[in-house]
Parts: structure tokens; C-alpha cells; sequence
């Protein structure tokens, strides 16, 4: 008889060696899986990060290319727009290179004589079509300035004096210091040999 339970007991100690062996297994097994669980998440994470990244630096790539055609076209438009300025310079003076002709080269060394008294080149040359715009310019700028000197003179000699007296010598002396600039621009335009009317005043025609 107890060769017989010695037998039972050792093999249900076998047995038992034999379940805890393989419930060792399986919890091995069960580890290794819920391991792999975990790490496809973090695989998924870091292809996301790369991908983003990747987006990241292509769009930074396509912002710089973006902003060296922005300066590419900036520079052109520049170089582009001096070239326009400078051929536009170079078509006014051959303009006004040819628009001096024959009388304006004979008469542009006194027909400035026209903005002091308008009638002083007329005696030099009438018959000069240069001589003769200018002598109109000049009429007209002679006209302008006789009467802000009338003003003048009008507003300071009424006695006593009010306020249009003194509106009229304003009045005046804002007319004379009009008609001085414009006398020194046409003289300018004058002696280059240009035929310009007066800038602000009105086109007068009285001597053909």
C-alpha cells in the first residue's frame, strides 16, 4: 500500500510541474502578444511624425521657391520699369531735340525779351513765328502782371485803411509773385528754344 500512494503522489506531481509549465507558457505567450499590441500604436505614431515632417519640409521647400520667383519677378519688374523710364527719356529729348526749328535757333537768344515787355523782340524780328509766340506769352504775363500792380497800389494808397484795402494789396502781391515764376519759366523754356505756353494762365492769341 504505500508503494501505491507513493505512485499516486509522484505523479500528481507530475502533473502538477506539467500545468504549471504550460500555464507558464501561456502567460508567455500571452506577454509576447500584448507586447506587439502596444508597439503597433507607437509605429503608427512615429509614421504620422515622418509624415508630417516630411509635409512640413516640402511646404517649406515650396515657400522658398515662391519667395526667390517673388524677388526674381520683383527685380524684373524694376529693371523693367528703369528701362521704360529711360527709353521714355531718351524719346522726350529727341522730341525736343527736333521740335527746335529754324526760327526758335535764330530768335531764342532775345525772344526772352518778351516776359519784361512783350514787345521788345517784336522789333527785333516780327516776322519770326518763335518770336511771335513768345511776344503772346509774354503780353499775357504782362497783362496779369499790370494788374496785381493796380491792386497793389490801389490797396495801399486808399486811406484809411480796411480790410479790402488790405484784401486788395494781398491780392496784388500774390499776382506779381505768380507772374515772377512764371516769368523765370519761360525765360527758361525760351532760351531753350521750346515753344510752351504759360503753365496757369489762359491762351492768349492777339499778335499773329
Amino acid at each position: 500500500m504505500s508503494n501505491e500512494n507513493n505512485k499516486e503522489i509522484l505523479d500528481e506531481i507530475v502533473d502538477l510541474r506539467k500545468k504549471t509549465t504550460v500555464t507558464k507558457k501561456e502567460n508567455a505567450k500571452s506577454k509576447k502578444s500584448s507586447n506587439m499590441e502596444d508597439l503597433v500604436p507607437t509605429v503608427e505614431i512615429q509614421e504620422d511624425k515622418l509624415i508630417e515632417e516630411e509635409k512640413v519640409s516640402n511646404e517649406s521647400v515650396v515657400n522658398e521657391n515662391n519667395k526667390e520667383l517673388n524677388i526674381q519677378e520683383e527685380k524684373i519688374a524694376v529693371v523693367s520699369k528703369k528701362d521704360k523710364f529711360k527709353k521714355f527719356l531718351n524719346l522726350k529729348e529727341k522730341q525736343e531735340k527736333t521740335a527746335i526749328d529754324e526760327d526758335a535757333k535764330q530768335a531764342r537768344g532775345y525772344a526772352w525779351l518778351a516776359y519784361i515787355l512783350f514787345f521788345i523782340p517784336l522789333f527785333i524780328n516780327r516776322k519770326n513765328s518763335f518770336v511771335r509766340f513768345h511776344a503772346n506769352e509774354g503780353l499775357e504775363v504782362n497783362i496779369i502782371d499790370l494788374i496785381g500792380l493796380t491792386l497793389t497800389l490801389v490797396g495801399a494808397l486808399i486811406k484809411p485803411a480796411s480790410l479790402i484795402t488790405i484784401l486788395l494789396v494781398v491780392l496784388g502781391i500774390g499776382l506779381l509773385s505768380l507772374t515772377l515764376i512764371t516769368k523765370i519759366i519761360m525765360i527758361i523754356h525760351s532760351v531753350r528754344g521750346k515753344r510752351k505756353q504759360s503753365p496757369w494762365f489762359f491762351k492768349l492769341t492777339i499778335i499773329d
